[in-house]
């Protein structure tokens, strides 16, 4: 379900730093959804500097949440 009524809370996260970005460059990530299911999602990203090299890899697990009814989100209750 993607819809505006789901949230997600995060289950795990994992970064790998692979290389300095100069402060001045304007690095590129590319982030896509490895595994939609109907409550866990799987993504991944990767930074690249100017020169495309790879400085930085990421990779995160959500499980999806839907809200219940008459609940806003601010509220935080999800089931």
């Amino acid at each position: 379900m993607r819809t505006d009524q789901a949230g997600h809370a995060e289950i795990e996260m994992k970064a790998s730093l692979m290389r300095p970005v100069m402060l001045l460059a304007e690095p590129t990530c590319e982030a896509r959804i490895i595994s939609d299911r109907k409550r866990v999602v799987f993504a991944e990203a990767e930074v690249t500097d100017e020169s495309g090299r790879l400085v930085a890899k990421a990779n995160s697990t959500f499980l999806v949440r839907t809200r219940t009814s008459g609940e806003d989100e601010a509220s935080g209750h999800y089931r």
